[in-house]
């Protein structure tokens, strides 16, 4: 099985109080996020979890970066996925700080729209 797919950057990090170690795998993509690299990190994480991992390791953490990411579409992707499973953008500049402001924006109306909608679908 291992031989029909690559697991990207995979490493074991001891947490150096304990022998207790966790594989970390991550992904750079050079686009956009979408759903199918929520589901190949998530296909990683299990194999790793079922067939690479010692039964005294905590459970593997998979980290996908992305030239681009859209909170909303990284939100439905992940969810009921492994919680060891982070999506964050990358940047190859600092961004103004007019633009980190609107991101914080962006993000805070993404935010409250999904909680509104979650709390619209829990009464």
């Amino acid at each position: 099985m291992v031989q029909k797919f690559k697991v990207l950057n995979l490493r074991k990090d001891n947490c150096g109080l304990c022998h207790i170690t966790t594989m970390t795998t991550q992904d750079l993509k050079l686009g956009a996020f979408s759903h199918q690299d929520a589901g190949q990190m998530n296909f990683y994480l299990n194999y790793l979890k079922d067939q690479i991992a010692y039964p005294d390791e905590n459970a593997p953490i998979g980290i996908i970066l992305c030239a681009e990411k859209d909170a909303e579409e990284a939100h439905y992707a992940t969810a009921g996925l492994d919680k060891n499973l982070f999506v964050s953008q990358y940047l190859i500049k600092l961004p103004s700080e007019e633009q980190l402001k609107q991101w914080l924006r962006d993000e805070q109306v993404i935010l409250e729209r999904l909680a509104n909608k979650h709390q619209d679908t829990t009464e």
